[in-house]
């Protein structure tokens, strides 16, 4: 992957077969909500999984949505601990796709 400074910003992939892969810690205290991704095409997949750093494999799909930057909801919605995080997979299909950026919505546990 590469950053495509040009009247296309974005994330770009180098051939059309690979995927977009972005991992994203959760902080302790909190659990992940949402994740909302945006792309120059708005109709590309994601799908969100929960890894840990112990286990091999990631597991099932707990969220998917596409790249137009709405809320894609997680189910069920991790809590932190010690081992996890988010593995948040982009499906392009195009090295003219771009991924402008993404945010993890997070909720303070009490």
């Amino acid at each position: 992957m590469e950053f495509k400074d040009s009247a296309n910003s974005g994330l770009q992939v180098g051939d059309a077969a690979q995927e977009m892969i972005a991992t994203v810690d959760i902080p302790f205290n909190t659990k992940a909500t949402s994740v909302a991704i945006w792309g120059s095409n708005t109709s590309k997949v994601v799908e969100i999984y929960l890894g840990g750093v112990d286990q091999n494999g990631i597991g099932s799909t707990i969220g998917s949505g596409s790249t137009d930057g709405g809320a894609i909801a997680l189910s069920p919605e991790p809590t932190a601990d010690s081992t996890n995080y988010l593995i948040i997979l982009v499906k392009v299909t195009a090295t003219s796709n771009r991924i402008f950026g993404g945010r993890v919505i997070l909720t303070t546990i009490i």
